[in-house]
């Protein structure tokens, strides 16, 4: 069936989308509502893997100064922060 205008054309369109969507009217706003819900799962999963990227051990100094080994999992790179500043440890030569 060809349309004889663009009106037609319009309401062939719709016609169309409504059959491929099935006969249930809200088959798409559920799909959206899925595609939402897999989207704040995933931001959720990456909020997580990024709060739980550091294991901090807390050490103690001779001076009686705390200190902090920080390990990063994802790089692991290891630092160790002094009250003032944060050094990189590196393996011995």
């Amino acid at each position: 069936m060809k349309p004889t205008s663009s009106t037609e054309e319009d309401r062939l369109i719709v016609e169309a989308l409504k059959e491929a969507m099935g006969s249930e009217p809200h088959a798409l706003r559920r799909l959206t509502r899925k595609a939402v819900a897999y989207m704040i799962a995933v931001a959720f999963l990456a909020l997580a893997g990024w709060f739980f990227r550091w294991d901090i051990t807390p050490v103690q100094h001779g001076n009686g100064l705390g200190g902090v080994y920080m390990i990063n999992r994802w790089t692991g790179t290891v630092y160790f922060l002094d009250y003032l500043e944060r050094i990189e440890v590196k393996p011995a030569k």
